[in-house]
């Protein structure tokens, strides 16, 4: 339940936690969710962290997202230019939300390695990650929703037009590296994003600093040399892009660029000196349960079958690829 009120002398202030000067008028939000439920909720929920953004997103993500676009470094996303609008202003689509809650889990595990060297992204080892953030966050939203059922959310898990990284660093949960991942403070970039829209407007958090600073281990040596600027991230020569979004065959460069990989790529996260300091072993197992499958899978090599990958993959996130271009990649990478 949240009111906003104009006054120029307030006497009575139930529950604020918020307030902002436009010239001579003090708008006052009340509300009855603060951040001490939030950071309960996130608790209560087992996620890493979690932490507000306001809805407007700052001009730099704007300009960073529009110059990727215009240099046409999206490849064939081309989803990612008929949805800008909306990325750029989550109130398009959503005109009620007043607060955008974001939260991270950590994901991190050991990488798997196989007898034909072949290599998977450590974040695809288990369940469907999509799957495990949602329930969480659906946790978080029932907790808030305790206070006060009347308030409205919407989730989002790496799914639908919104800038997942730039609310998370508007949200004070970390920054966003050189290589365009995002490194949660504390934590590392192995983890993912969750985003709650909320209909109230809570306070936003602390931001934190970019801690990068002169590093350029993971524009060095990306193998592909896909970072061609800080944050700026060629997708066509990307190893991520190729074996995840990428349909069709690969051309023989593209074929290059693959490094072993048959789904995603953790190369530039390995280099990291913040994952080397921070990345510990998720408490969550449900993000690595699928390994020793997963394992026996790739070690089959190109002697796969439609079976045995609807078996090993079902609810996992590689699920989606489909078996005829998982066999493709692994072919491409052997």
């Amino acid at each position: 339940m949240t009111e906003i009120y104009a006054f120029l002398e307030v006497q009575y202030k139930p529950n604020i936690h918020q307030t902002s000067f436009v010239g001579e008028k003090c708008f006052v939000y009340l509300t009855m969710i603060t951040p001490d439920h939030i950071k309960e909720s996130i608790c209560i929920s087992k996620l890493s962290a979690g932490g507000i953004s306001e809805p407007a997103l700052q001009e730099k993500y704007i300009r960073q997202f529009e110059k990727w676009l215009n240099w046409g470094h999206h490849a064939d996303m081309e989803w990612l230019k008929r949805t800008k609008e909306d990325r750029i202003d989550i109130r398009n689509k959503f005109p009620w939300v007043k607060s955008v809650l974001v939260v991270l889990d950590n994901y991190f595990n050991d990488s798997l390695p196989t007898h034909n060297g072949i290599k998977i992204t450590r974040y695809a080892m288990g369940q469907d990650y999509h799957d495990i953030v949602e329930k969480k966050l659906r946790t978080v939203f029932a907790e808030i929703k305790k206070v006060d059922n009347c308030i409205e959310g919407k989730i989002f898990v790496d799914s639908g037009p919104v800038m997942e990284k730039a609310y998370a660093e508007q949200a004070g949960l970390g920054w966003i590296g050189k290589n365009g991942v995002f490194i949660g403070e504390g934590i590392g970039s192995y983890c993912f994003i969750g985003i709650l829209l909320l209909s109230i407007a809570v306070q936003p958090s602390d931001k934190t600093v970019n801690r990068c600073d002169s590093c350029t281990l993971c524009i060095e040596r990306c193998p592909n040399q896909a970072i061609i600027d800080p944050g700026l991230i060629d997708a066509g020569r990307c190893t991520a892009y190729l074996t995840i979004e990428k349909r069709g065959i690969f051309s023989n460069s593209e074929k290059t660029y693959l490094n072993k990989w048959a789904y995603g790529c953790d190369f530039c996260q390995e280099v990291c000196p913040w994952n080397h300091k921070w990345s510990k072993i998720t408490p969550d197992p449900c993000y690595y349960n699928r390994k020793e499958q997963i394992r026996t899978y790739i070690d089959l090599g190109n002697q796969g079958n439609m079976d045995k990958f609807n078996r090993v993959f079902k609810n996992t996130a590689i699920e989606r690829l489909s078996f005829k271009r998982m066999q493709r990649n692994i072919n491409a990478a052997l």
